[in-house]
């Protein structure tokens, strides 16, 4: 060790009267997300996918939307960078068989389903009615944007726009009924979700959920709609529920 007065001039954490944090010694942090946007702006606009591989043409278009946070971190001379980000692509795209006309257009299956579900919460009613029907906790517990309106005849829009819909009726601590649709669905279908909620004692909250007219495909004809369907609640909404507010598990 260097005695006092004969240290090393290029040690960078002497004490300096400006303040200046030498060659990022201490902790420095630089917001990168409006490069981030500017980056994934020039890499994924008009970048073509597929150039009439089986008959499909898709390029995307421009960058939709991008949120999160992206930064680097500059910590004794170590670059610590970090991002969470999600982003959205504008596209376009065609299919075509022999004749030019879209694969898409394929008829939908005539057959709905009901999924019926019985869960249990470890809390009260009215608060379990309150988290369903509350935008910003939606955002809290999906990760995701949230639009809910709170009003009979009201709509709602949760899983960044994937689900929209429309309150049919509302009673405070006791029953949600609303029509929902995916955005993958056919043009003109919807469904409709009852949630029945019951207190058999204090503390203790049984939701009944019943989702009639589920599709059995949407609109690319893939046939797992009513098993995403089910699984969408009992995994993204029901248990993480009670994963993030503490109501059991």
């Amino acid at each position: 060790m260097a005695r006092y007065g004969e240290g090393d001039k290029r040690w960078i954490v002497e004490d300096r009267a400006d303040g200046t944090n030498v060659h990022n010694w201490h902790w420095a942090e630089t917001n990168c997300l409006e490069w981030s946007k500017a980056l994934f702006t020039t890499l994924l606009s008009n970048l073509t996918l597929l150039d009439g591989e089986g008959n499909l043409f898709l390029k995307t278009t421009s960058l939709r939307s991008l949120d999160g946070e992206a930064y680097v971190n500059v910590r004794k001379g170590k670059i610590i960078p970090g991002y969470e980000i999600s982003l959205s692509l504008a596209w376009q795209g065609e299919a075509k068989d022999s004749q030019g006309a879209s694969l898409l257009k394929k008829e939908e299956k005539k057959g709905r389903k009901s999924i019926s579900m019985t869960e249990k919460f470890n809390c009260r009613a009215r608060d379990l009615f309150e988290i369903l029907m509350d935008e910003n906790r939606w955002k809290g517990f999906t990760q995701s944007n949230a639009r809910i309106s709170k009003e009979v005849g009201g709509e709602f829009s949760i899983f960044d726009g994937s689900v929209t819909g429309t309150n049919l009726e509302l009673q405070e601590g006791k029953l949600i009924v609303q029509r929902w649709r995916f955005g993958s669905w056919n043009d003109g279908v919807q469904s409709t979700v009852r949630l029945v909620f019951e207190e058999p004692e204090a503390g203790v909250t049984v939701v009944k959920l019943t989702h009639t007219d589920v599709p059995e495909e949407d609109r690319y004809g893939n046939a797992t709609v009513v098993e995403n369907t089910e699984r969408g609640w009992r995994d993204l909404i029901f248990q993480r529920i009670r994963a993030v507010f503490g109501f059991g598990i």
